[in-house]
C-alpha cells in the first residue's frame, strides 16, 4: 500500500512533529518549518520582514519568535501517524532550528538536535558525492580494462581471417584464395616460336 502521508510541496518530505512541522501561511498554504525558516533567512538577507509565499506570492509576517511561532495546520497534523500528533517544542537559535531530543526511558537525559537554516548555507554548493570520487590506481586500472578489451577485439578479428583463410582453402583443395587476384588482361602474352636456320651447304641430290 502507498504511502498517503502528506508532504511538503517545497523539499518534497514528509510531515512530522519536529523540523517538518505542517505551518500555514496567511494565504491558506502550508509548507514545513524548516522550508519557511529558509525562506525566512533569504528575506531577511533581502531585507525584506516577511516571507513570501512560493505559490501566491502573498506576503505573511512572521511573529517575533520567528517562523516556529506560525499557526499549525491542524487538519495535516492530524493524517500523521498517532505518536506524532502532537507537535515538540522547537525555537530559533540564531541562524539554526533546535530541537531537545529526550534520551532514555524516564527521558532524564537529553541532546540538542540543530539544524542550520541561514541563507549562506543555501547558496554553498553540494559536496561531491564520494561515489564518483575515483583513485589514480582506480582509474589506471580502468585504463588497463580498455587496453585488454582492445586487444581481445583485435585478437578476435584477426582469428576470424584466419579461420576463413583456411575454410576456404579447405574448400576448394587449393591456396588460390589465400592470394591476391591478379588481373591476367593487364599481363602482356609472349609468344615462343622454333626458328631452324638453313643448312650451310648444299648437297647434291644423285
Amino acid at each position: 500500500m502507498a504511502d498517503s502521508r502528506p508532504e511538503c510541496s517545497i523539499c518534497y518530505s514528509t510531515y512530522d512533529n519536529v523540523f517538518k512541522t505542517p505551518k500555514q501561511l496567511d494565504c491558506a498554504h502550508v509548507f514545513c518549518l524548516e522550508c519557511l525558516s529558509r525562506l525566512r533567512a533569504v528575506s531577511l538577507h533581502l531585507k525584506k520582514d516577511d516571507i513570501t509565499c512560493p505559490l501566491c506570492r502573498h506576503p505573511t509576517s512572521v511573529p517575533d519568535a520567528g517562523p516556529p511561532a506560525l499557526p499549525t495546520c491542524p487538519d495535516l497534523l492530524a493524517r500523521l501517524p498517532t505518536h506524532q500528533r502532537w507537535p515538540e517544542h522547537v525555537w530559533l537559535e540564531g541562524q539554526q532550528l533546535c530541537y531537545q531530543c529526550p534520551m532514555g526511558s524516564a527521558g532524564r537525559h537529553s541532546i540538542w538536535i540543530c539544524v542550520d537554516i541561514s541563507a549562506s548555507a543555501q547558496r554553498s554548493p553540494p559536496r561531491p558525492s564520494r561515489v564518483h570520487r575515483r583513485s589514480l590506481g582506480e582509474l589506471i586500472r580502468l585504463k588497463g580494462w580498455k587496453r585488454l578489451a582492445l586487444l581481445t577485439l583485435l585478437m578476435a578479428a584477426l582469428v576470424c581471417i584466419l579461420f576463413w583463410q583456411l575454410r576456404c582453402a579447405f574448400s576448394v583443395s587449393s591456396y588460390t584464395c589465400l592470394q591476391p587476384d591478379r588481373d591476367v588482361t593487364q599481363t602482356p602474352a609472349i609468344s615462343i616460336s622454333t626458328f631452324t636456320p638453313p643448312p650451310l651447304f648444299h648437297q647434291p641430290s644423285e
